[in-house]
């Protein structure tokens, strides 16, 4: 028997995704612990995150373990930014970190917090 976390997941594979692709394909996603906004027509990363609220949780585990505070740190082939907020976090106020993505569309949605 299906658990209820099961139905929502399906129910939003099935249902919320291909509705939400025709109507209004960019939705905030809850990502760890913070807001992002993704197209859910972006298979896999997009609906991945909007599915389970993570994508390559490896790598972000990789980078906790990392000394990058107040470090400068490059996210070449940066996409949506996940890894890139990720970064911007460890390095904190006294780092930085510069974000490249040649694909306007992968880029525009992310919203950086204002330091």
């Amino acid at each position: 028997m299906m658990n209820l976390s099961r139905w929502q997941r399906a129910w939003k594979r099935h249902v919320s995704i291909p509705v939400l692709g025709q109507v209004v394909p960019e939705v905030t996603a809850h990502v760890r612990d913070r807001k992002m906004r993704v197209d859910v027509r972006d298979y896999p990363i997009g609906q991945t995150l909007y599915l389970d609220g993570d994508y390559g949780p490896e790598l972000q585990d990789l980078m906790r373990h990392l000394s990058l505070s107040g470090s400068v740190s490059l996210d070449v082939g940066a996409n949506i930014g996940l890894h890139t907020l990720t970064m911007s976090e460890l390095a904190g106020a006294s780092g930085q970190v510069f974000a490249f993505e040649p694909e306007a569309h992968n880029y525009s949605g992310v919203e950086l917090p204002l330091a």
